[in-house]
């Protein structure tokens, strides 16, 4: 089978199904939210995101923007969560890691990335289901309506990302106290799961949920599953700032 608009719409529309709060609870969020995706614009992390920022615009009310940086969506989050923690309310984390001092992905899930060859429509649908694992490997068309984006040269992609190698938030996750949603496939030859059950771990208020069968895309080939988690995770601010309206002086 291949992807569809569709199909890339339920995530989005799982989100869109968010059931209103009472009036008083309407008041968040009271700033714009940045959505920070790893990849360059028009590829299929940055269609499927700002889906999402659409759909959560309009329940929301508030402004979504979208951000791409190649050099890693998560660790520029864990960063500012870090450094401005005032300016970060909630936290979900998809497929990342601690940077340096994680385990290591698979080695020809790695290969693949690095190497332009590999990207060539013909070779990119044989070799998906070792890059990004999950529903790929089973259905590796499904790469067909994704605009992956090749490489240069295989220095080029090594340079993409070294900035990430040398980069780790291991020492100071603890410090980072906001509620966070960690979502992890249990197939991710990229990010291993043990990293995520690390972060879980160390963040105070991190939970971990592990999706079956799930790859590195697990926004795209779990849609239907992850959905309804982020919901039910940004839900939870909501009933939080209802609660505390009602609570009498």
């Amino acid at each position: 089978m291949t992807v569809s608009r569709r199909s890339l719409l339920q995530t989005a529309g799982a989100l869109a199904a968010m059931p209103l709060l009472p009036a008083h609870a309407q008041d968040w969020p009271t700033r714009p939210i940045r959505i920070i995706v790893g990849t360059a614009a028009g590829g299929s992390p940055d269609i499927v995101s700002r889906l999402i920022g659409e759909k959560l615009s309009e329940r929301l009310g508030q402004t979504i923007t979208i951000e791409n940086n190649t050099q890693g969506g998560g660790a520029v989050a864990q960063q500012m969560a870090f450094s401005h923690p005032r300016r970060v309310r909630r936290l979900v984390l998809v497929s990342t890691s601690f940077g340096g001092g994680a385990m290591p992905g698979n080695l020809r899930s790695f290969w693949h990335f690095i190497h332009p060859r590999s990207y060539h429509p013909e070779r990119l649908e044989r070799v998906a289901g070792h890059m990004f694992g999950g529903r790929l490997r089973t259905e590796p068309e499904i790469v067909r309506s994704m605009h992956i984006r090749r490489p240069t040269d295989t220095r080029a992609a090594l340079y993409r990302m070294a900035g990430l190698f040398g980069w780790t938030s291991l020492p100071w996750l603890w410090v980072i106290d906001q509620p966070t949603l960690i979502l992890a496939g249990d197939d991710d030859p990229v990010t291993p799961l043990m990293n995520h059950r690390v972060m879980a771990a160390l963040m105070p208020q991190a939970r971990l949920h592990v999706v079956a069968g799930g790859g590195h895309l697990v926004l795209i080939d779990s849609a239907d599953q992850v959905g309804p988690v982020i919901t039910g995770f940004l839900r939870q601010d909501r009933e939080a700032s209802s609660r505390g309206t009602n609570q009498p002086n």
